[in-house]
């Protein structure tokens, strides 16, 4: 009922008399707002969760309202709703909004070529790349975009060997960002736990694996599959050389 008042109020405002004051295919401004931070959320915020966190502000918004006709800025705030539940409700809209606010995005070209899903695809492993190295605090925003600048014709698993070979991160460090950021994506591990097991790494010299296995309840089994799975070479050495080990002790005990 809240979002039908919110709806009818948008609708005289706009014209629209549907449920959205996007397009079915949301477009990003070129400077967009933060959504994520008009709507209280985080950068993995789940589609329900940004359902939730819409009904909850237009509800204040509506119950803070004072008289009948709605003031201008009350239009501005709920038009912004509405366009930040859209956007990020929509894979593609959100995906190339995540691009902005991270100064990732590489600009369109006007002569796109058949090949342009085959590109789309490795700009978003490039990005959760970058976005990986960012949530460990391994690599500034800057350093990042300079970097895909400088190989911008490189291929996915050619970018990541151009960020160890530039050292901007080691082989280690980039597959233990990448198995962060899918945990953290899977809700194994949450985001401040994430920054400080690589925080003790950086700083004190911890065991990247010592660490995660003491933070989360995750078996070496379970690591080597994921490591497998998403091809981290160098991660899988390390953690097949530690399950050896492991299983040479059980053999002499």
């Amino acid at each position: 009922m809240l979002e039908a008042e919110a709806v009818r109020t948008i609708s005289a405002h706009t014209g629209n008399a549907g449920s959205s004051v996007t397009r079915s295919t949301p477009v990003v401004d070129e400077h967009p707002a933060n959504y994520y931070e008009i709507l209280g959320l985080d950068r993995f915020a789940s589609t329900n969760e940004v359902e939730k966190a819409f009904l909850k502000r237009v509800r204040f918004l509506l119950s803070s309202q004072d008289g009948d006709q709605p003031s201008s800025q009350f239009k501005e705030d709920i038009v912004s709703l509405f366009v930040a539940r859209d956007v990020l409700k929509d894979p593609l809209s959100r995906e190339e909004h995540d691009f902005q606010l991270l100064s990732l995005r590489r600009k369109s070209s006007p002569s796109a070529t058949p090949s342009w899903k085959w590109l789309e695809e490795i700009d978003a492993g490039r990005m959760q790349v970058a976005e990986a190295l960012m949530l460990a605090e391994l690599a500034s925003t800057s350093t990042l975009q300079m970097e895909l600048e400088l190989h911008e014709t490189a291929s996915l698993e050619q970018f990541k060997t151009c960020l160890v070979e530039d050292r901007v991160v080691s082989e280690l460090q980039l597959d233990a960002a990448i198995l962060a950021r899918l945990l953290l994506k899977r809700g194994r591990l949450r985001k401040a736990s994430l920054k400080r097991i690589f925080r003790a790494v950086k700083n004190f010299g911890v065991d990247f694996i010592d660490s995660l296995l003491v933070t989360i309840d995750i078996s070496l089994d379970e690591l080597i599959a994921l490591a497998h799975s998403n091809e981290l070479k160098c991660l899988q050495e390390s953690l097949a050389e530690r399950l050896e080990k492991k299983q040479a002790v059980a053999v002499t005990s």
